[in-house]
């Protein structure tokens, strides 16, 4: 079984979002981030490792609290 060289993320959802970079983290594994809502997006890729990128949690260490950022159903 051969595993994943990347993992794009299109989630709505920051706790599966925290999950996947948690995993990609300990699996050395990219993460690159794409979201969306109404006309702003922003993209992110994560790149664990020596010389890589930040991870989400160490530029965002908590979760954002239930409503305190808008998603697709509440915008």
């Amino acid at each position: 079984m051969r595993a994943a060289q990347v993992v794009l993320d299109g989630t709505d959802n920051f706790l599966a979002r925290y999950l996947m970079n948690d995993a990609c983290v300990k699996l050395g594994v990219p993460l690159i981030y794409g979201g969306a809502v109404g006309t702003r997006g922003m993209q992110a890729a994560i790149v664990p490792g020596e010389g890589g990128t930040p991870c989400l949690r160490c530029l965002f260490p908590d979760l954002p609290a239930p409503g305190a950022a808008e998603t697709c159903d509440t915008a």
